[in-house]
């Protein structure tokens, strides 16, 4: 029988029933999207298929007829390939080049195979450019496309992607979309979970909806209608300026990654978007003085240079959630280093029970889902009174609830308490009607865009 089959699992995590005698057939050759609210687990049922959950839970999960837990590691992995949600869980080895060939030895492949193996992924991905790279270089995009890479290198028959596109820019994402329907129509089988459901209208065959510890099919057509051109600026609206490039250039190695002569940021949120690897990230890093540039920044018309009175006026949440904790628990981060107001408490905790995660405070923070990681790092970012807040794909792993929620938050603390905010993302739907301007990175410059084309 070929692709996976579900017989009667069940789990319990944290006194929860993550999923209560779950039975469904995912057949072979098809392309499956599962979608579910963050936290309902599929992480952790994709893990579970590929094998690298083996002991806590009831039930058999069966991969191509055979139990997968009989099967040593090496031939897991040569049946089934995972793309992790964070791409940096999944990387062992210093470059990309080196991570391929890691791979490649651990399923015993002849070096001659191995050779062949990467330089066609090399030709089928366009990863020319970063073969060489060191991996703690790439940005958060070129991570995931190079995670990818890996897995489709090893040429495993099934292939798993938890959240593979989070960080990728439109004409990647599109190409990528491309590349998995061949390779559905030459015999694989890819189980895919997202939250952006964009682009998968002409490659999917079934839409698996995971919720209250069971799998149920859902109508294709509710999911994917939902898909629209997304409108970043707001025709007429005019504020201050805010922050101010001066001859501002960024350099890695001898290569020159932005050169900004004379650009100026407004009030109120500005949604930063380009391509993977054009900067972004490096640019918001700069901006908070976490990285080396030439040139001047002007923050309300002063001089930018790091101090504490800058770190009293501006913030970066970072891409990756739990690069940016510094204690143990939810409830720990949330009132770290800050006075809370009884009213900010209680947002705190509004925000809490909406999304799902009151039980989860005192627990450890890694030991939650990349989502719940990403809700409690908002959290306590928003809780900050700060004028200007820098958010790097602050939508990452989040469902479209999540999301309205904090996007709202957001709104609120623009109109109300007249903060400011630079986000950089790909996934644009959430921020529709709610940014105020659209800046464009590319060709080593910023830009604004006020014609109304879409990122897609």
């Amino acid at each position: 029988m070929q692709g996976i089959t579900l017989q009667n699992i069940t789990l319990e995590r944290d006194d929860k029933l993550l999923f209560d005698h779950l039975n469904q057939e995912i057949k072979g050759n098809q392309l499956v999207l599962l979608s579910g609210d963050s936290g309902s687990g599929k992480s952790t049922l994709m893990r579970m298929i590929a094998g690298f959950v083996s002991s806590d839970y009831e039930g058999q999960i069966l991969v191509n007829g055979d139990l997968q837990l009989h099967r040593s590691m090496s031939d897991r992995a040569r049946n089934v390939g995972m793309v992790f949600q964070n791409p940096d869980q999944q990387f062992t080895m210093k470059t990309v080049e080196k991570e391929l060939i890691f791979a490649l030895e651990n399923i015993a492949l002849d070096p001659s195979e191995i050779d062949r193996r990467i330089q066609e992924i090399v030709n089928v991905m366009g990863l020319d450019l970063l073969l060489h790279r060191e991996i703690n270089t790439l940005s958060g995009g070129e991570k995931q496309k190079c995670a990818i890479a890996v897995i489709l290198a090893i040429g495993a028959p099934i292939i798993l992607l938890d959240e593979p596109f989070s960080s990728i820019d439109p004409a990647s994402r599109q190409d990528l979309m491309v590349l998995l329907g061949k390779l559905r129509d030459e015999g694989k089988q890819i189980l895919i979970s997202d939250h952006d459901f964009s682009g998968y209208q002409e490659i999917v065959d079934q839409v698996l909806v995971l919720s209250g510890g069971r799998l149920t099919e859902t109508n294709i057509k509710e999911l994917l209608l939902k898909d629209k051109t997304p409108r970043l600026y707001q025709a007429g609206f005019e504020s201050p300026v805010l922050f101010g490039f001066r001859d501002c250039s960024i350099t890695r190695g001898e290569k020159t990654l932005l050169a900004i002569s004379d650009f100026s940021l407004k009030e109120g949120i500005t949604t930063l978007t380009g391509d993977n690897g054009s900067g972004k990230s490096t640019l918001l890093k700069a901006m908070v003085q976490r990285q080396k540039y030439r040139g001047k920044m002007l923050y309300h018309d002063r001089k930018l240079k790091k101090s504490v009175r800058l770190f009293s006026q501006m913030s970066l949440g970072v891409q990756a959630s739990e690069r940016q904790f510094v204690t143990m628990t939810p409830q720990e981060e949330i009132t770290y280093n800050i006075d809370l107001s009884d009213d900010l408490k209680a947002k705190q905790q509004e925000a809490f029970h909406y999304l799902g995660i009151c039980n989860k405070l005192e627990k450890s923070i890694y030991q939650l889902s990349e989502g719940q990681k990403k809700m409690v790092q908002l959290i306590a970012m928003l809780s900050l009174p700060l004028d200007f807040l820098l958010l790097d794909e602050p939508f990452s792993g989040l469902d479209e609830r999540a999301c309205s929620y904090f996007v709202d938050w957001i709104k609120e603390k623009s109109l109300v308490a007249k903060q400011s905010f630079l986000i950089v993302t790909h996934r644009l739907d959430p921020l529709d009607g709610i940014s105020h301007y659209h800046v464009k990175l590319e060709n080593q410059s910023l830009s604004y865009n006020s014609v109304g084309e879409g990122e897609r």
